[in-house]
């Protein structure tokens, strides 16, 4: 039986959104856990979502929540506009490439650490936006959005528009020293263009070559036949062929000495 309170929450699902400061550098906050129900006295972390009964109806397996104060996690201090933030440790971040994260079918968040031109093709029309920064995109089941070699298609939104994402400033310079800043250089990694037949097939060859190279690594052994082996092996061989000859000569000598045969003759 669920344990059901009268307060209203608002519920959130957290990421690790890059933002851009003034210095022109991105950071980001982790998340203590991923999901968050919040009002305005208390909130409740979550490491999994809740189970969606109806419009604006959950329920949720954890059920320790906190006061809300003014030693409240990062996340709670940016969600409730907190005129100054205490507890959040933005880690810095180094971006040379357009990130994107999918929250739901028509909507991403996309970071362009530089100056783009998003193509937005709707049926017959064609617009040009410039983005920069990290933007929220949703996207309608009949346009396709190209930034770049990455390309956003959806089937269900009704809607496409993108919308800024605004947080509070926090004053880095004052809150934290520059020791207390990580530099992150996460790698580019397209998976759309990596095929799970493709990365099958080459699994299978490199165990082909993986055995070819024991093959090869294999020690070859030679039998080294000694000098005294090979005289062993002469001295058998004229032994017998000389006992063969000898037989064969006696043979011919007894047919040579052999008296012919009588042969009677009557009249």
């Amino acid at each position: 039986m669920p344990l059901v309170e009268s307060e209203k929450y608002h519920y959130y699902q957290l990421f690790p959104v890059p933002i851009l400061g003034n210095n022109s550098e991105f950071y980001f906050h982790l998340p203590y856990k991923p999901f968050l129900a919040l009002t305005d006295k208390a909130h409740l972390y979550m490491d999994q979502a809740c189970i969606h009964i109806q419009s604006k109806e959950y329920i949720c397996r954890e059920t320790h929540k906190s006061s809300t104060s003014e030693d409240s996690p990062c996340a709670v201090q940016l969600l409730t506009y907190k005129s100054k933030v205490t507890t959040c440790q933005p880690v810095h971040i180094l971006l040379h490439t357009i990130q994107s994260i999918k929250i739901t079918d028509g909507k991403w968040l996309i970071t362009a650490p530089n100056k783009e031109i998003a193509i937005i093709h709707c049926q017959d029309s064609k617009d040009n936006v410039p983005i920069h920064g990290t933007l929220l995109l949703e996207s309608t089941p009949d346009c396709t959005v190209h930034i770049k070699s990455f390309t956003f298609v959806t089937t269900k939104i009704n809607q496409l528009n993108f919308i800024d994402v605004h947080l509070p400033v926090m004053n880095l310079a004052v809150n934290f020293k520059n020791s207390q800043i990580q530099e992150i250089d996460p790698p580019s990694l397209d998976l759309r263009t990596i095929s799970l037949k493709e990365t099958q097939e080459i699994q299978t060859k490199l165990e082909i070559q993986k055995e070819n190279l024991k093959t090869i690594n294999t020690p070859i052994y030679f039998n080294r036949t000694s000098i005294w082996t090979i005289l062993l092996y002469i001295s058998i061989g004229s032994i017998i062929g000389f006992w063969i000859l000898r037989k064969v000569c006696i043979i011919n000598r007894q047919r040579r000495i052999q008296p012919p045969n009588e042969v009677e003759i009557i009249v």
